[in-house]
């Protein structure tokens, strides 16, 4: 039978499903803003991870990311983009990833409430980016209560430093050293 999931998390105040403990965070301390996208994305079930961010902070990064991931899976899914279009198989994948949120039309609005219901349902994984908490989205009330039924995760933009760390780390993945001098430059 049928249930829905997202209305009663909602009514519960329940967090995204995603395999953690009752009460464990989100995010891990050990992980960087996209560890924790990309882990949380692909263990959602049946649920809306909404990411909020001031301008810079690397939210669209994030989603295009994991919906990479999820695309390499060979998962159905689509990244859309404020103002864009959206073509219909993007509405009928199973990984959604819609980004600028604060930006969508009265049309776009619409079709994202239905997309959260159908998140609710159980349908897809749906990944909302935004640069303001969803009680400060200008957004219809109905759509912003509902992203706001989730527990967000929050990502801040990378200091000058945090910049260079996470440039040495990738270079190292990639087998080669990358001095200070290096990354300050890039």
């Amino acid at each position: 039978s049928h249930r829905p999931l997202g209305s009663r998390s909602c009514v519960l105040a329940r967090p995204p499903r995603v395999g953690q403990a009752r009460g464990e965070a989100l995010a891990r301390p050990d992980e960087t803003d996209l560890g924790s996208a990309r882990r949380l994305a692909v263990a959602l079930d049946r649920t809306t991870l909404p990411i909020q961010g001031p301008p810079g902070s690397g939210k669209s990064h994030l989603l295009r990311a994991v919906i990479a991931e999820a695309a390499a899976r060979g998962r159905p899914a689509h990244y859309l983009a404020a103002g864009a279009p959206a073509p219909q198989e993007a509405l009928r994948a199973e990984w959604l990833a819609a980004d600028d949120v604060q930006a969508l039309d009265a049309d776009a609005q619409a079709a994202l409430f239905t997309l959260l219901n159908r998140a609710g349902a159980g349908e897809l994984r749906l990944l909302l980016a935004g640069d303001n908490a969803p009680s400060g989205l200008q957004l219809r009330a109905d759509v912003r209560t509902r992203i706001g039924a989730a527990l967000v995760l929050q990502v801040k933009p990378l200091s000058d430093e945090d910049k260079a760390q996470a440039l040495r780390r990738h270079a190292d993945g990639r087998g080669f050293e990358l001095t200070p001098e290096g990354a300050q430059y890039l």
